[in-house]
């Protein structure tokens, strides 16, 4: 048997991939991280606002109080979490006009809370089957400006198109706060100093795993020794087993 280069290749350097390797790290497995890009962090990407040392996100950002392993990870790689600012006021665009303040409340708005609710709960909703977030607006009957107001909220928490989105989906954000769309922020409580894709960067470092950058994966091959991936680069990493954290839009890609 041909010896492995590691105990556990990593596929992906998101925040799920930096916490497979620190796992692995602390039952003493040594780790490969491939990583397609040529950063880690994923979703969570970190940059310095132009000509300045204030740190901008273009990914995943917010920390509810709920999410305690990256509570964990940000206090075991010396990441500081930073209390979001307050909503003070609220502006969204209906599609003609900048708007200010929230619609006056209406049925379709009490329908959104209490479905949030009841999905908060655990309990089914009053319907069956899937639906759309477009396909539920109608069933609530939302009038234009509900729909713009709902959608608004949802393109900075969500964004998905609402012509494919689970109305579940939207409805789950909406169960972090009161159920109302506009809680989806406020439950959200603080940032991460000086940034997600720091926190990734950390994680990986802490692990003592070797990272390969600009490596996106062509194909995983297992025998009764292991594991063999291979990269479209031509890195080839032998392990005695695999951990995908692939975005599963990527999957499509790897043999």
């Amino acid at each position: 048997m041909t010896k492995p280069d590691c105990d556990v290749a990593v596929l992906g350097a998101g925040l799920a991939g930096a916490a497979a390797a620190c796992i692995c790290s602390d039952h003493g497995l040594s780790t490969v991280v491939l990583e397609a890009r040529d950063r880690v962090g994923g979703r969570g990407f970190t940059r310095n606002f132009a000509g300045t040392a204030e740190a901008l996100e273009f990914g995943g950002s917010w920390i509810a109080p709920w999410h305690d392993r990256i509570r964990r990870y940000a206090e075991r790689t010396g990441i500081t979490l930073r209390p979001t600012h307050p909503v003070i006021e609220h502006r969204w665009h209906d599609g003609e006009m900048l708007r200010k303040g929230l619609p006056p409340p209406d049925l379709a708005l009490q329908a959104v809370k209490e479905h949030a609710l009841l999905y908060k709960a655990g309990k089914p909703f009053p319907w069956t089957g899937p639906l759309t977030l477009n396909q539920y607006l109608e069933r609530i009957k939302a009038d234009p400006e509900t729909r713009a107001h709902v959608l608004a909220w949802w393109t900075i928490s969500g964004n998905g198109d609402p012509a494919y989105i689970s109305a579940s989906e939207f409805l789950s954000s909406c169960a972090y706060g009161d159920g109302s769309p506009e809680s989806m922020m406020t439950a959200l409580r603080h940032t991460l100093v000086p940034g997600v894709g720091v926190l990734a960067e950390r994680m990986i470092a802490s692990s003592k795993a070797r990272l390969e950058l600009n490596a996106p994966v062509a194909s995983v091959s297992q025998n009764s020794n292991g594991v063999t991936v291979t990269c479209m680069n031509g890195t080839m990493v032998k392990a005695r087993a695999a951990i995908c954290a692939m975005p599963l839009n990527a999957l499509r890609f790897v043999e």
